[in-house]
């Protein structure tokens, strides 16, 4: 398990299925990467700012506004931001491009190399 995303519509529900996966992983000896967890919580299409505390009494913090992640390859928030993930793909794009032109390769084969490496959409 790389990512999870876990949804509920209440605090309570949300925080039994944070215990529950904490217990999965740990019955599994998998760690729980609770540092690079974030929360993010709605209430009528607005965010609300709030962290959660796990059984270990380690704390997840809540998102900004102006976090995003990364989730199964896709730049996320509260929506997928797509002006925002276009700029980052373009971005990772020129620069897989200038790290294949700075190879001594043969120019057909730079060329071969950097079809390959093009985003998928």
């Amino acid at each position: 398990m790389d990512d999870i995303k876990l949804y509920a519509a209440t605090n309570n529900q949300l925080q039994e299925l944070l215990r529950l996966t904490q217990t999965f992983s740990r019955d599994i000896i998998m760690a729980f990467g609770i540092e690079k967890c974030k929360t993010l919580c709605t209430a009528k299409g607005k965010l609300e700012m709030r962290n959660f505390t796990t059984e270990n009494d380690d704390t997840m913090e809540a998102t900004n506004d102006d976090d995003m992640y990364r989730y199964l390859g896709y730049m996320q928030a509260k929506q997928i931001k797509h002006v925002r993930m276009k700029q980052k793909l373009g971005e990772e794009y020129l620069n897989c491009t200038k790290s294949i032109l700075k190879t001594k390769l043969n120019g057909k084969n730079k060329l071969k190399l950097s079809m390959r490496m093009r985003p998928q959409y």
